[in-house]
């Protein structure tokens, strides 16, 4: 059903406009949860349920299941399967399917598609929702909602996404006005991620409410074991704010979270634990195939001597196109570099001579690692001191 857009309340669109203006870089719906990200570093596993273009960013077959419980009236579950269908260097294609249920026997089965062409993101979903039992009947209240919506990235490793809800429905009410979210998530730096979502939402030509808050997550460095099993801690931090036009009722909370993510190459495991306001909170992820997850590279360096040799240990991760070792003096003169492309060694000898094949003496010197990813993103390790 479409409305007279002479009809509309002018007033009440200014203020919502408004105020997704002042939230523009906030994050997190009325039933958003902590993965419910523009970006993060293990996939995209419930995008059919928030944003349908995110949903290639599984690139391999994925599973995941999360679940909020606060008491037996109070908790619910979600389950989503995603599997691609196309795959070329330019353009992918991605089927999900995925299911909802919670304690007041309320269920939504979201099927959605979504494809990568080149520079931008597009997908859609199909919602089918089960409301709780109405007018004593034993019959339930079922709908069906239509979203679209587009993602491109930005810059570098930064997202920006717009999601337009419940553009078609079979019958309108209070529970499916028409909303547009826009998102934007991205790296701030190798292990530091924020993701930021505004909603608006307007019913009949009037504001219904307006969503907005922000979220962080830190991610401690991967490291990689000598069974090539790698494991990255991470944290998380948030609000959310709902503002409700009718009775001009605001509510906001505070969330956050931490979990541990388990790589096996080329597949990723996950899990992640934490609270959400009065909710504790646990998913599980799998994907098949996420070449992503190291996506953000890292450098470390260690030096070790003996009697006769000195020794620099490389550890670094992700998908490296270039790495330098530079040896400087106090002064930041250079007096000797290691270089390579992608393939990085792990030790490197060094014999205690500078370029021109002069012993370096009587002067501290300081060793940096220096790595560089595919997207000419760069990383430096710690500089070690090294005292001659």
């Amino acid at each position: 059903m479409w409305y007279n857009t002479s009809r509309v309340n002018k007033f009440a669109l200014r203020k919502c406009y408004f105020s997704l203006l002042a939230v523009l870089f906030c994050y997190v719906s009325l039933n958003g949860r902590q993965l419910d990200l523009q970006y993060n570093h293990i996939g995209l596993p419930f995008a059919v349920f928030y944003n349908p273009s995110l949903i290639y960013d599984d690139s391999g077959l994925s599973f995941g299941v999360d679940t909020r419980y606060g008491d037996k009236d109070n908790h619910d579950v979600r389950a989503v399967f995603t599997v691609p269908v196309i795959k070329t260097d330019n353009t992918g294609g991605a089927f999900s399917v995925g299911m909802l249920y919670d304690s007041y026997d309320n269920y939504r089965i979201s099927a959605g598609f979504g494809s990568y062409l080149r520079y931008f993101k597009f997908g859609a979903s199909f919602d089918v929702t089960s409301h709780d039992k109405i007018d004593n009947s034993d019959d339930d209240k079922l709908g069906l909602g239509v979203n679209l919506a587009v993602s491109a990235d930005i810059m570098e490793r930064r997202t920006v996404s717009f999601v337009f809800h419940n553009v078609l429905v079979d019958e309108r009410d209070e529970t499916n006005s028409r909303g547009l979210t826009l998102g934007l998530g991205g790296v701030l730096s190798p292990n530091l991620l924020l993701n930021s979502r505004v909603t608006g939402y307007i019913d009949k030509g009037a504001a219904r409410r307006t969503e907005g808050g922000a979220t962080l997550s830190f991610y401690i460095p991967q490291f990689i074991l000598k069974n090539n099993i790698g494991y990255s801690m991470n944290a998380s931090a948030g609000f959310d704010i709902v503002h409700f036009y009718q009775g001009r009722k605001t509510d906001n909370k505070f969330f956050m979270n931490i979990g541990v993510s388990v790589l096996k190459k080329p597949n990723l495991c996950a899990a992640l634990f934490g609270i959400d306001k009065d909710r504790s909170y646990i998913a599980l992820l799998y994907n098949s195939d996420k070449k992503e997850y190291d996506g953000a590279v890292y450098s470390n360096l260690k030096f070790t001597e003996s009697d006769s040799s000195m020794y620099f240990h490389l550890e670094c991760g992700g998908k490296i196109e270039s790495w330098i070792l530079s040896l400087e003096e106090g002064s930041g003169k250079v007096v000797r570099t290691f270089s390579g492309g992608n393939v990085v060694p792990q030790t490197i000898e060094w014999d205690g001579l500078d370029y021109k094949g002069d012993a370096v003496e009587g002067q501290p010197i300081r060793a940096r690692l220096i790595v560089k990813d595919k997207r000419k993103s760069v990383r430096e390790s710690e500089t070690v001191v090294i005292k001659r």
